[in-house]
C-alpha cells in the first residue's frame, strides 16, 4: 500500500484583515501577516500528504497560507537538496529534507451553514490533499432527515426526545486513493462546551451570558445544545 501522511490543524479563525469574524473581533494587517507567517511555517513543518483544517472562514486565506508555504519550501530545497549532479543526490537523509509543494493539490471548503454578517461569522472546514480525491467532496451540515434522539426515564417509559435538524459545524467528507485503497476521510470540528445560549429578541445578549446573575440551569442547556 502506498505510504502517506495526515494531519489535522484548527487554525483558529483563519480570515483576512480588517474584517470581523465574531463581535469585536478582527486582524489588524499586522497581526494577520503574523498569523500567516506561523500558519505557513506549521504547514511547512507538518509537509503532510492530507491536511483537514477547522475554523476556516475564507478560502482565500487558506490558499494564501498554502502559497506562502509552498514559497518557502520550494526555497528550502532548493538551498538543502542537492542536484543530479552530485553522486549523494540519492541519500536518504536529503530525501527526508525535501518538502513536497501542494501546487496540484487538490483543496476542498465547507462553508458553515450558520455563517451570518460580520461580527456574526461561523467557521467553515478544509481538506486539503496531494493525492486528489475520488468523486466530489460531501458536505453534511443540513440533514435531510432531522435526527431524533429519544430520552428514556429510568425503569422505562419516554422520557421525550430532542431533534437535530443542523449541525452547528460542518463535517467534510472525502474520498482519497492511495494505491488500489480507496480512504474516506471525515473532517469534523468538534463543537466547545462554552456554550451554546438563546439571545432573546430585542434583547443584546443571553441571559445565561451575565455572570454576575449566574443561572447554572442555563448554563448547563447551554452546554447541552453545545
Amino acid at each position: 500500500m502506498t505510504n502517506f501522511t495526515i494531519a489535522s490543524f484548527n487554525v483558529k479563525n483563519l480570515i483576512g484583515a480588517d474584517k470581523e469574524y465574531y463581535k469585536f473581533q478582527s486582524y489588524s494587517p499586522e497581526e494577520y501577516a503574523w498569523k500567516e507567517d506561523w500558519l505557513a511555517d506549521q504547514l511547512l513543518t507538518m509537509d503532510a500528504d492530507i491536511v483537514c483544517f477547522q475554523e476556516i472562514f475564507e478560502e482565500e486565506a487558506l490558499r494564501n497560507v498554502i502559497a506562502e508555504a509552498d514559497a518557502r519550501g520550494i526555497a528550502s530545497n532548493d538551498a538543502t537538496i542537492p542536484d543530479k549532479s552530485k553522486p549523494y543526490r540519492k541519500k536518504a537523509i536529503f530525501r527526508k529534507l525535501g518538502y513536497s509543494p501542494y501546487t496540484d493539490a487538490a483543496l476542498a471548503f465547507a462553508p458553515n451553514s450558520n455563517d451570518g454578517e460580520p461580527g456574526q461569522r461561523r467557521p467553515g472546514v478544509a481538506v486539503l490533499s496531494r493525492l486528489g480525491f475520488t468523486g466530489p467532496p460531501e458536505i453534511i451540515q443540513d440533514l435531510p432527515e432531522p435526527l431524533r434522539i429519544p430520552l428514556q426515564e429510568l425503569g422505562g417509559g419516554d422520557a421525550g426526545h430532542y431533534q437535530i435538524t443542523r449541525l452547528s459545524r460542518p463535517i467534510l467528507k472525502v474520498r482519497v486513493q492511495a494505491g488500489n485503497h480507496v480512504f474516506t476521510v471525515f473532517n469534523c470540528h468538534l463543537k466547545s462546551k462554552l456554550g451554546e445560549f438563546i439571545v432573546p429578541v430585542d434583547a443584546d445578549f443571553a441571559p445565561e451570558a451575565d455572570l454576575t446573575q449566574y443561572d447554572s440551569a442555563g448554563r448547563a442547556m447551554g452546554a447541552l445544545r453545545a
